[in-house]
Protein backbone atom coordinates (compact mmCIF):
# COMPACT_ATOMS: atom_id res chain seq x y z
CA UNK A 1 0.00 0.00 0.00
CA UNK A 2 2.74 2.29 0.96
CA UNK A 3 4.07 2.23 -2.63
CA UNK A 4 1.48 3.08 -4.79
CA UNK A 5 -0.09 4.86 -2.41
CA UNK A 6 -3.56 3.65 -2.67
CA UNK A 7 -5.91 3.68 -0.07
CA UNK A 8 -7.97 0.78 1.61
CA UNK A 9 -11.52 0.50 2.39
CA UNK A 10 -11.01 0.18 5.75
CA UNK A 11 -9.29 3.79 6.14
CA UNK A 12 -12.28 5.56 4.60
CA UNK A 13 -13.25 7.24 8.06
CA UNK A 14 -13.22 10.21 10.19
CA UNK A 15 -11.00 9.34 13.10
CA UNK A 16 -13.60 9.73 15.34
CA UNK A 17 -15.70 7.07 13.72
CA UNK A 18 -12.91 4.53 14.86
CA UNK A 19 -13.15 1.96 17.48
CA UNK A 20 -12.42 4.24 20.65
CA UNK A 21 -10.41 1.69 21.74
CA UNK A 22 -8.00 1.59 18.84
CA UNK A 23 -4.50 3.47 19.50
CA UNK A 24 -2.54 6.08 18.32
CA UNK A 25 1.00 7.04 19.03
CA UNK A 26 1.16 10.41 20.74
CA UNK A 27 3.85 12.65 21.62
CA UNK A 28 4.07 15.80 23.26
CA UNK A 29 6.32 18.58 23.39
CA UNK A 30 6.54 22.14 25.54
CA UNK A 31 5.34 25.50 24.49
CA UNK A 32 8.02 26.83 21.00
CA UNK A 33 8.97 22.94 20.48
CA UNK A 34 7.54 22.94 17.12
CA UNK A 35 9.03 19.25 15.96
CA UNK A 36 7.98 15.87 17.09
CA UNK A 37 11.22 14.50 16.50
CA UNK A 38 13.20 17.04 18.10
CA UNK A 39 13.82 18.49 21.72
CA UNK A 40 11.56 18.79 24.47
CA UNK A 41 9.19 15.91 24.29
CA UNK A 42 7.21 15.65 27.64
CA UNK A 43 5.33 12.76 26.28
CA UNK A 44 5.49 9.66 23.99
CA UNK A 45 2.56 6.62 24.62
CA UNK A 46 0.39 4.75 22.70
CA UNK A 47 -2.93 5.92 23.46
CA UNK A 48 -6.25 4.74 22.82
CA UNK A 49 -8.82 7.34 20.58
CA UNK A 50 -11.64 6.79 23.57
CA UNK A 51 -9.00 8.89 25.85
CA UNK A 52 -7.20 11.56 23.11
CA UNK A 53 -9.53 13.80 24.54
CA UNK A 54 -8.20 13.87 28.24
CA UNK A 55 -4.84 14.11 27.10
CA UNK A 56 -5.71 16.82 24.88
CA UNK A 57 -7.17 19.02 27.93
CA UNK A 58 -4.72 17.76 30.22
CA UNK A 59 -1.73 19.52 28.19
CA UNK A 60 -3.69 22.54 27.11
CA UNK A 61 -0.48 24.77 25.88
CA UNK A 62 1.57 21.97 24.51
CA UNK A 63 2.38 20.70 21.16
CA UNK A 64 0.58 17.73 20.46
CA UNK A 65 1.00 15.32 17.70
CA UNK A 66 -0.42 11.66 16.95
CA UNK A 67 0.71 8.94 14.45
CA UNK A 68 -1.05 9.26 11.18
CA UNK A 69 -1.27 5.33 11.01
CA UNK A 70 -4.08 3.75 13.73
CA UNK A 71 -3.69 0.52 15.05
CA UNK A 72 -6.18 -1.84 16.68
CA UNK A 73 -4.07 -3.42 19.57
CA UNK A 74 -1.12 -2.07 21.42
CA UNK A 75 2.10 -2.59 20.43
CA UNK A 76 1.44 -0.99 17.02
CA UNK A 77 -0.18 -4.35 15.85
CA UNK A 78 -3.08 -4.92 13.22
CA UNK A 79 -2.75 -1.28 11.35
CA UNK A 80 -5.81 -0.31 10.34
CA UNK A 81 -3.74 2.15 8.02
CA UNK A 82 -3.09 6.24 8.19
CA UNK A 83 -7.01 8.12 9.12
CA UNK A 84 -7.97 10.02 7.86
CA UNK A 85 -6.73 10.58 3.91
CA UNK A 86 -5.21 13.87 3.42
CA UNK A 87 -3.47 15.88 1.64
CA UNK A 88 -0.85 18.39 2.86
CA UNK A 89 -0.74 22.13 1.75
CA UNK A 90 2.30 24.36 3.16
CA UNK A 91 3.90 27.09 2.06
CA UNK A 92 7.20 27.33 2.50
CA UNK A 93 8.07 30.83 2.69
CA UNK A 94 9.73 32.73 5.91
CA UNK A 95 7.34 33.85 7.25
CA UNK A 96 4.80 31.21 5.60
CA UNK A 97 2.21 33.09 3.18
CA UNK A 98 -0.73 32.17 4.06
CA UNK A 99 -2.55 33.81 1.50
CA UNK A 100 -1.05 31.16 -1.33
CA UNK A 101 -1.80 28.59 1.04
CA UNK A 102 -5.24 29.46 1.15
CA UNK A 103 -5.70 29.86 -2.92
CA UNK A 104 -3.99 26.58 -3.45
CA UNK A 105 -6.52 24.91 -1.18
CA UNK A 106 -9.48 26.92 -2.38
CA UNK A 107 -8.23 25.86 -6.18
CA UNK A 108 -7.88 21.81 -4.57
CA UNK A 109 -11.53 22.17 -3.37
CA UNK A 110 -13.37 23.55 -5.97
CA UNK A 111 -11.46 20.45 -7.95
CA UNK A 112 -12.29 18.08 -5.82
CA UNK A 113 -16.01 18.85 -5.87
CA UNK A 114 -15.88 18.86 -9.91
CA UNK A 115 -14.35 15.50 -9.43
CA UNK A 116 -16.44 13.57 -7.50
CA UNK A 117 -20.16 13.73 -5.92
CA UNK A 118 -18.89 12.76 -2.72
CA UNK A 119 -16.50 16.11 -2.32
CA UNK A 120 -19.98 18.29 -2.17
CA UNK A 121 -20.77 16.83 0.95
CA UNK A 122 -19.14 18.36 4.58
CA UNK A 123 -19.68 14.87 5.97
CA UNK A 124 -16.62 13.67 3.17
CA UNK A 125 -14.73 16.67 2.64
CA UNK A 126 -13.51 19.51 5.52
CA UNK A 127 -10.14 21.48 6.24
CA UNK A 128 -8.04 21.62 8.78
CA UNK A 129 -5.97 24.65 9.50
CA UNK A 130 -2.78 23.90 10.90
CA UNK A 131 -1.68 26.20 13.01
CA UNK A 132 0.78 28.08 11.00
CA UNK A 133 1.87 26.90 7.29
CA UNK A 134 -1.09 26.14 5.49
CA UNK A 135 -4.09 23.64 5.59
CA UNK A 136 -5.02 19.89 5.34
CA UNK A 137 -7.62 18.90 3.13
CA UNK A 138 -9.21 15.49 4.93
CA UNK A 139 -11.07 13.13 2.36
CA UNK A 140 -13.48 10.63 3.62
CA UNK A 141 -14.04 9.14 -0.24
CA UNK A 142 -16.76 6.33 -0.86
CA UNK A 143 -14.24 4.22 -2.33
CA UNK A 144 -10.43 3.82 -2.05
CA UNK A 145 -8.32 6.02 -4.05
CA UNK A 146 -4.88 6.40 -5.68
CA UNK A 147 -3.32 9.65 -3.87
CA UNK A 148 -0.59 9.45 -6.35
CA UNK A 149 -2.75 9.98 -9.73
CA UNK A 150 -4.96 12.36 -7.38
CA UNK A 151 -2.52 15.03 -6.48
CA UNK A 152 -1.62 14.76 -10.39
CA UNK A 153 -4.85 15.66 -11.06
CA UNK A 154 -5.37 18.21 -8.81
CA UNK A 155 -1.88 20.13 -9.44
CA UNK A 156 -2.42 19.91 -13.24
CA UNK A 157 -6.25 21.51 -12.37
CA UNK A 158 -4.93 24.07 -9.99
CA UNK A 159 -1.82 25.15 -12.36
CA UNK A 160 -5.25 26.39 -14.76
CA UNK A 161 -6.58 28.26 -11.90
CA UNK A 162 -3.97 29.93 -10.62
CA UNK A 163 -3.55 33.32 -12.63
CA UNK A 164 -0.06 32.72 -14.87
CA UNK A 165 1.05 35.79 -13.53
CA UNK A 166 1.58 34.76 -10.05
CA UNK A 167 2.05 30.88 -11.09
CA UNK A 168 5.74 30.74 -10.61
CA UNK A 169 6.57 32.15 -7.68
CA UNK A 170 3.20 30.51 -6.26
CA UNK A 171 4.62 27.08 -6.82
CA UNK A 172 7.85 27.70 -6.03
CA UNK A 173 7.11 28.33 -2.47
CA UNK A 174 3.49 26.44 -1.94
CA UNK A 175 3.32 22.99 -1.57
CA UNK A 176 0.43 20.20 -2.25
CA UNK A 177 2.21 16.69 -0.66
CA UNK A 178 1.41 13.56 -1.88
CA UNK A 179 -0.68 11.17 0.58
CA UNK A 180 2.34 9.32 2.00
CA UNK A 181 2.75 8.10 5.69
CA UNK A 182 6.14 7.55 5.63
CA UNK A 183 6.30 11.20 5.10
CA UNK A 184 3.81 12.59 7.24
CA UNK A 185 4.44 10.31 10.09
CA UNK A 186 3.00 12.22 12.47
CA UNK A 187 -0.20 14.67 12.76
CA UNK A 188 -1.20 17.62 14.43
CA UNK A 189 -3.92 17.16 16.97
CA UNK A 190 -6.89 19.40 15.81
CA UNK A 191 -8.24 21.48 18.87
CA UNK A 192 -4.75 21.88 20.39
CA UNK A 193 -1.98 24.37 20.15
CA UNK A 194 0.88 24.96 17.49
CA UNK A 195 3.44 26.75 18.64
CA UNK A 196 7.03 27.91 17.32
CA UNK A 197 9.32 30.38 18.16
CA UNK A 198 10.21 33.89 16.10
CA UNK A 199 13.27 35.36 15.57
CA UNK A 200 12.39 38.41 17.63
CA UNK A 201 12.09 36.25 21.30
CA UNK A 202 8.49 35.24 21.50
CA UNK A 203 6.49 32.53 20.78
CA UNK A 204 3.32 32.44 18.58
CA UNK A 205 0.85 30.14 19.51
CA UNK A 206 -2.18 29.11 17.06
CA UNK A 207 -5.07 27.13 17.43
CA UNK A 208 -5.33 24.19 14.84
CA UNK A 209 -8.97 24.42 13.67
CA UNK A 210 -11.42 21.94 11.50
CA UNK A 211 -13.52 23.84 9.20
CA UNK A 212 -16.29 22.98 6.83
CA UNK A 213 -15.87 23.87 3.55
CA UNK A 214 -18.76 26.63 3.50
CA UNK A 215 -16.81 27.61 6.81
CA UNK A 216 -13.85 28.10 4.79
CA UNK A 217 -14.87 30.08 1.72
CA UNK A 218 -16.98 32.29 4.22
CA UNK A 219 -14.34 33.11 6.40
CA UNK A 220 -11.14 33.96 3.98
CA UNK A 221 -7.62 33.70 4.76
CA UNK A 222 -7.56 36.82 7.03
CA UNK A 223 -11.16 35.00 8.94
CA UNK A 224 -9.55 31.87 9.54
CA UNK A 225 -6.25 33.11 11.30
CA UNK A 226 -8.23 35.36 13.35
CA UNK A 227 -10.27 32.47 14.48
CA UNK A 228 -6.55 30.53 15.39
CA UNK A 229 -4.88 32.90 16.98
CA UNK A 230 -4.53 32.17 20.33
CA UNK A 231 -1.14 34.26 21.86
CA UNK A 232 1.71 35.82 21.44
CA UNK A 233 3.93 35.19 24.45
CA UNK A 234 7.98 36.37 25.16
CA UNK A 235 10.19 33.55 26.72
CA UNK A 236 13.41 35.91 27.79
CA UNK A 237 16.48 36.94 25.79
CA UNK A 238 19.32 34.62 24.66
CA UNK A 239 17.07 31.74 22.72
CA UNK A 240 16.21 30.86 26.49
CA UNK A 241 13.82 27.88 26.79
CA UNK A 242 10.25 28.07 26.69
CA UNK A 243 7.70 28.37 29.15
CA UNK A 244 6.34 25.03 30.23
CA UNK A 245 3.15 23.19 29.36
CA UNK A 246 -0.29 24.45 31.39
CA UNK A 247 -1.41 21.45 32.91
CA UNK A 248 -4.67 21.23 33.90
CA UNK A 249 -5.26 18.21 35.83
CA UNK A 250 -2.33 18.89 37.99
CA UNK A 251 -3.51 22.72 39.06
CA UNK A 252 -0.49 23.69 37.92
CA UNK A 253 -1.68 27.15 35.95
CA UNK A 254 1.94 28.20 35.34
Amino acid sequence: MLDNLWFSAEQLFWLEELDPAAIVQVRIAGIGESEPDGHGILFDQEVPLGQLAAVRQAYTKCNIWRSWSVYHRIGKHDPIGPVPLFFDIDDESSPPNLDNAYALTAACVDTLESLFAWANSPSNLRIVFSGHKGFHLELKPVTPLDGQALRRKLIQACEAKIPHRFANCFFEHTVLDVLNPIQHSWVRVTGTVNSWRMEEGQIKLNRIIQLSVSEFQQLGCRGVLQRAEEATISYGQGGGRSPLCHFRNAGNNT
